[in-house]
């Protein structure tokens, strides 16, 4: 399972229901799905990826920056809650899912058709 703090951030950015079905299923969905659901803000060409985030950080290093990291506190104050909860029994239980065998045979078979789609 996801770990409650990814996916509270998870249902935070994409909302309840595609949250729910993008976890449930481990769905690994396309660029422009990702892009549709709000997952990420924008697609761009590879060669242009690092400009393009140059130019986003410049834009916000141009923002008064004590108002705007106060807003984007306030704004996050819920993802900072999200992973400050200290839950060793959760953590233990999320360790024994990932290396369970069943965890790992369909990881493995993740692997293998992301290496078949590639090649």
């Amino acid at each position: 399972p996801l770990p409650p703090a990814l996916f509270g951030a998870l249902r935070r950015v994409v909302g309840r229901r595609t949250a729910e079905r993008l976890g449930v299923a481990g769905a690994m969905i396309s660029a422009e799905e990702a892009l549709q659901v709000g997952l990420v803000d924008e697609l761009s060409p590879p060669e242009e990826v690092v400009d393009r985030a140059l130019g986003w950080c410049r834009a916000l290093l141009e923002l008064p920056r004590g108002p705007m990291l106060r807003t984007r506190a306030r704004a996050r104050r819920d993802l900072r809650d999200l992973v400050a909860v200290d839950d060793a029994g959760e953590v233990a239980g999320l360790v024994d899912d990932w290396f369970s065998d069943e965890t790992q045979t369909a990881l493995k078979a993740m692997v293998a058709r992301l290496r078949a789609k590639k090649a």
